[in-house]
């Protein structure tokens, strides 16, 4: 965002009444699109301030939503909701990603994997976003969802620990299975070279 456009933006998120810049700043962490309901599990004061930012033209509802139950809202501009964002101390910012990661999973049906996922690791739990990056890019595969398949599988790969031989190679093989979809030969030679690696290693072992 240009520096000038962060400033005439800072300055209108401060010119906010208390409430809905906190607020503001709470949807910011869930996302450029964020629920009534995900606010509330932050301690949003949703019922005066959430209004506040829809007339004041920051937010609109988006029908239908994505989460079956819940009012969905998004930012009217990227702009607005990183600058939001990076208002948020970083230390605080860890634990709402958390909280945010826990009210996903605690929603009844499937929750949205890759957005559990995300805010697992920018919560500071590896482990956990790790297992849903995984299932994001298994889910994505059986959709024939390619780009994201692949994508999931290397947010998952960067998690993975050297010693977790299983796991890196299932996710390396749904890397490479990805990749036969693609013309770049070099790429899936790579992918497969990285296959034969694992492997090896474990053939070591």
């Amino acid at each position: 965002v240009p520096p000038t456009l962060v400033g005439v933006l800072q300055a209108r998120l401060d010119a906010l009444p208390s409430d809905e810049r906190r607020t503001a700043q709470l949807a910011s962490v869930i996302g450029m699109r964020f629920w009534d309901a995900s606010l509330a599990a932050l301690g949003a004061p949703v019922s005066t301030s959430l209004h506040g930012l829809l007339q004041r033209d920051l937010a609109a509802e988006q029908t239908p939503g994505s989460l079956a139950g819940l009012r969905e809202f998004i930012f009217k501009h990227q702009s607005l909701h990183q600058v939001a964002y990076d208002s948020v101390l970083k230390r605080v910012k860890r634990d709402l990603h958390a909280r945010v990661a826990h009210w996903l999973v605690s929603l009844p049906g499937a929750p949205p994997l890759e957005l559990v996922a995300e805010h697992f690791e920018r919560g500071g739990d590896p482990h956990r976003a790790l297992d849903y990056w995984q299932r994001a890019a298994e889910a994505a595969a059986r959709s024939y969802a390619n780009a994201q398949a692949l994508a999931h599988a290397e947010r998952a790969l960067a998690l993975t620990s050297a010693g977790d031989l299983p796991r890196r190679y299932a996710l390396t093989l749904l890397r490479c299975r990805g990749l036969e979809l693609l013309p770049d030969r070099e790429q899936r030679a790579t992918g497969l070279g990285a296959l034969q690696a694992i492997a090896d290693e474990a053939g070591k072992g």
